[in-house]
Order: C-alpha cells, then structure tokens, then sequence
C-alpha cells in the first residue's frame, strides 16, 4: 500500500509479480511464500543480507568503478570488502561496452575462482517524451543557456555479451 519510488517502479513495470517492501525481510519472504506461493525471492541488496539462505547470489560490479577507493560505506562504496566476491556465483559486469581491464578480472579471479563473469552493456531502447522541459524549470530558466524543450524518459535494454559467458542457465533472468 505505500512505497518508495523504486518498489512502485517495479510494480508498474512487472505485473503480476509480487513487489513487498518490509525493513525484516526474513518476514517479508515469509509473507511472499505464504501469502502468494512464490517459489523465489530476490532481494535488492540482497548480497550483504545474509540473515536470507540464498541458493544464488548474484553481484554487480560497476565496470567503471568496480571497488572506488576499496573502502566501505561511509569512507568508500563499498557495501562489504572486496574479498566477499568469494559468495557470488555470477559476476553480473556492468557498464561493459568495452572489454574490462585486465586488472578487474584478475580481482574477481583472485577472490572468486568460480563465479561466472558476466558483461553487460546498457543501451537505449526507446525514448519517450513525457512533459514539456520549460514546466518543470520555468523558475531556473534564468541559469540555463538554450534550455531543451522536452523531457525524456529512456527504457534501457540490457545486453549480455557472450565472450565471458561459459553456462548461464536458461532458468535465471535478469531485469535491470
């Protein structure tokens, strides 16, 4: 009944799948396998909850900036060290358009020997215009040189490229 912008997001955009938002996520799946039979739950940030037995962990690392500064929240980026990638059974590479540096690979080697690495290259499917740009802005319009006369939404799909890929099962899906 009341959600963030990012549960309501994911709601709209996947009917027919159960979205639940709880600060106990252990009640939360229980309520979803109780309530609504389902036979799988992902968790956002689910990596570092690990009160949650997972059967599959997947990790994103951010191609650009995979580990920052190698520092955890607040000092760095980081949700947990570095050498957690040992729980992950696939490396989701994102931000991929180009081959990783050599150097993050081996990063994810040394700490995982067996997690799939997988690249993934985010780019626009279709663009929508969804409301004129001068009536959100009408009173910064001031600081803005040649301001763009629309606002547009971008729907991103997300392409996997098959160099790195070795065996991902059919089963398991992806939405970004």
């Amino acid at each position: 009944e009341e959600a963030g912008d990012e549960p309501f997001m994911l709601a709209h955009n996947l009917p027919g799948v159960v979205v639940l938002t709880d600060k106990d996520r252990v009640r939360a799946g229980q309520f979803a396998i109780q309530e609504f039979g389902v036979e799988v739950l992902i968790l956002d940030d689910g990596f570092q909850y690990l009160p949650i037995r997972a059967d599959m962990n997947l990790l994103l690392v951010d191609q650009l900036n995979p580990f920052g500064n190698h520092k955890l929240l607040p000092r760095g980026i980081l949700r947990e060290p570095v050498r957690h990638l040992s729980r992950a059974s696939y490396v989701l590479v994102t931000k991929s358009e180009i081959e990783p540096q050599l150097e993050l690979l081996e990063t994810i080697r040394k700490h995982n020997k067996n997690a799939e690495i997988i690249r993934c290259a985010h780019k626009p499917k279709v663009f929508r215009e969804v409301a004129l740009f001068s009536d959100f802005i009408s009173a910064a319009s001031d600081k803005i040189s040649s301001p763009p006369s629309s606002i547009v939404i971008v729907d991103v799909e997300v392409n996997v490229t098959e160099e790195l890929i070795v065996s991902f099962p059919p089963e398991v899906m992806c939405t970004f």
